[in-house]
């Protein structure tokens, strides 16, 4: 399921790939990931996220093209989406986990600066298990003192709070990005972004792609004829096939 607000106001983007065939090679990569891992014992490392969601930042970043970038929640889609960025783009992220922070700056590239920001409590709040503004205060705040950025990725803790924190840190013609927007406690701060797309797929909690802007139209940056075509084949057979 999509859905999106807001008409089009600038020519939609058009990718020349085939939705099937880029269905059938996501379906051939999610398949061989799993051989590796669960059979073969052998780590893959990439972005914690599907390879259709890993398509829709890819071309995101690609066709947006921004300067400075601002992660919260640091991993192995740190390096891989960094690296998108173009000359002299700077890419910023946020982590919770000091040791997980100092493990992840060994393996990505020289514009990438992580800052260590430690919850106020932990154990964090019990309930959803994101974590709240109360528990992640500093950690929510801190890139406000960094200045704006051309795109943010939530993907760490306390989802909520850094969405709404997002929207005062988008620079003109900005995007953010909520991964695990699936997770419907985290819909409230979309009501701050006129132009939004959401690909939703048939799990409840983890995935999910939500795209929103203040003031850019988000099928300028992204086919999203192609990306519903593919998400609803993954609706219909995702979650039989576990895809």
């Amino acid at each position: 399921m999509t859905t999106e607000t807001n008409p089009v106001l600038v020519a939609p983007r058009r990718s020349s790939a085939k939705p099937l065939h880029v269905f059938l090679d996501q379906a051939v990569r999610e398949y061989r990931d799993k051989v590796m891992e669960h059979i073969l014992r052998k780590p893959v490392r990439k972005p914690w996220m599907k390879y259709r969601e890993i398509r829709i930042m890819e071309e995101l970043l690609t066709a947006l093209k921004p300067l400075r970038a601002l992660e919260w929640g640091a991993g192995y889609g740190t390096s891989h989406f960094s690296r998108l960025l173009p000359p002299g783009g700077e890419w910023t992220a946020i982590e919770h986990d000091a040791q997980w922070a100092d493990r992840i700056r060994g393996e990505v590239p020289e514009n990438v600066t992580i800052h260590a920001v430690p919850p106020e409590k932990d154990p964090w709040s019990p309930g959803n298990g994101d974590g709240t503004y109360g528990d992640f205060r500093e950690y929510v705040e801190y890139p406000a003192r960094l200045g704006e950025f051309d795109f943010i990725l939530v993907d760490g803790r306390a989802r909520e709070a850094c969405l709404r924190q997002a929207r005062y840190l988008l620079a003109e013609g900005g995007v953010v990005v909520l991964h695990d927007a699936n997770r419907d406690f985290l819909h409230k701060p979309w009501e701050l972004f006129p132009h939004q797309i959401f690909f939703q797929d048939y799990r409840r909690y983890s995935g999910g792609i939500w795209i929103g802007s203040a003031d850019r139209d988000i099928s300028s940056l992204v086919d999203l004829g192609q990306h519903r075509r593919i998400w609803g084949w993954y609706n219909t057979l995702g979650k039989r096939f576990r895809l």
